[in-house]
């Protein structure tokens, strides 16, 4: 596994226990925990798998004890392969999914294992999910857009850039951005600083300065622009427990 491998697994793995190690978890563990193991998720390296609430666990007193740098240590290589499926238990998956299009792959796993639908040896969950997601049409469900919908301070900071006003420096004009970042809550402008580039370094020293004039905030939100998804304000923004979240494109 190389370092980008490992840095994009250890970031894959904080996403996940974000909201508990930052304390924006507004409900018991044990239910979070159960209800973020019932998705399938794409892991870097590994491609589509089903998680358990004990290994969420180990990632979390993982990072309690060593931080980001804890979550890039290469785990043990699991025991064994996956079968292939047959045709009968691929038919059998199809019609389950038609007489049950809304249950998750767990809860359809479950009825399938159930009633003996799945061989022997069983085929595994991972499998199931794998095909699952083949034959799924994509869904696009509707989206509720909402505005400075977070109820405290640095609950949710916003950050952006804008092109700013020209300068003529040495006889030439030269542009400059704003990058700033806006409290969700409060729309307090935390800190905003304008340069002649806008670049994840510049970002990097506003957040600085942030933090140290309001505190850490447990969530950063942006869009998709280069500066906002460069490797190093993610492992920043996990280092020091904040979920980095981007707009969808």
């Amino acid at each position: 596994m190389d370092d980008k491998l490992r840095n994009e697994s250890a970031l894959f793995k904080f996403s996940l226990i974000a909201p508990v190690i930052n304390g924006s978890l507004n409900e018991p563990l044990k239910d979070y925990l159960e209800k973020v193991c019932a998705k399938t998720y794409e892991v870097p390296g590994k491609g589509p798998r089903e998680l358990s609430p004990k290994t969420l666990r180990q990632w979390l007193h993982t990072y309690r004890h060593y931080g980001i740098d804890g979550l890039k240590r290469k785990p043990r290589n699991d025991k064994g392969s996956s079968r292939a499926l047959t045709s009968d238990v691929a038919r059998a998956i199809q019609e389950f999914r038609q007489l049950y299009p809304k249950k998750t792959v767990t809860a359809l796993y479950a009825e399938l294992l159930a009633g003996g639908f799945l061989g022997l040896p069983p085929v595994s969950l991972s499998t199931v999910g794998r095909y699952l997601k083949k034959i799924d049409p994509p869904s696009e469900p509707e989206i509720e857009r909402k505005r400075f919908v977070f109820e405290f301070a640095n609950d949710c900071w916003q950050t952006d850039a804008l092109a700013g006003p020209y300068l003529t420096v040495d006889g030439r004009k030269k542009a400059t951005y704003l990058i700033a970042f806006l409290d969700d809550a409060s729309r307090l402008l935390v800190h905003g600083e304008f340069f002649f580039e806008e670049n994840s370094r510049n970002l990097q020293i506003v957040l600085k300065k942030a933090i140290l004039k309001r505190g850490i905030p447990k969530r950063v939100f942006a869009d998709n622009g280069k500066i906002f998804d460069s490797l190093q304000l993610r492992l920043v923004c996990a280092s020091l427990g904040v979920l980095l979240s981007h707009a969808r494109p």
